[in-house]
Order: structure tokens, then C-alpha cells, then sequence
């Protein structure tokens, strides 16, 4: 129960760190990993409990 608790909140602290990265790319970077300015807000704007 405690290391599916802990790999729980290893994926949300993944999501809140990648989702905060995104926040700080440029238009040229998000291209360069296959999103655009749409997709990225997208993904910025979902709690972190949603994957």
C-alpha cells in the first residue's frame, strides 16, 4: 500500500514538474517536441492528478 501511495505521488510531482517547464518554452521548443502554443496550455492547465 505505502510504495503504491509513493509511486503515486512520484507521477504527480513528475506532472507538476514537466507542466512547469512547459510554462517556460518558447514557440520553437514546443515544436521541437511535438506540440504547439494550443496543446501546451492544454496540458498546463490540467490539475496534476490528471494524466
Amino acid at each position: 500500500m505505502i510504495k503504491e501511495i509513493r509511486a503515486t505521488q512520484r507521477i504527480w510531482r513528475n506532472r507538476i514538474t514537466t507542466r512547469n517547464q512547459l510554462k517556460l518554452m518558447d514557440k520553437r521548443l514546443l515544436r521541437d517536441i511535438g506540440l504547439n502554443s494550443i496543446e501546451a496550455v492544454n496540458e498546463i492547465r490540467k490539475p496534476f492528478w490528471k494524466g
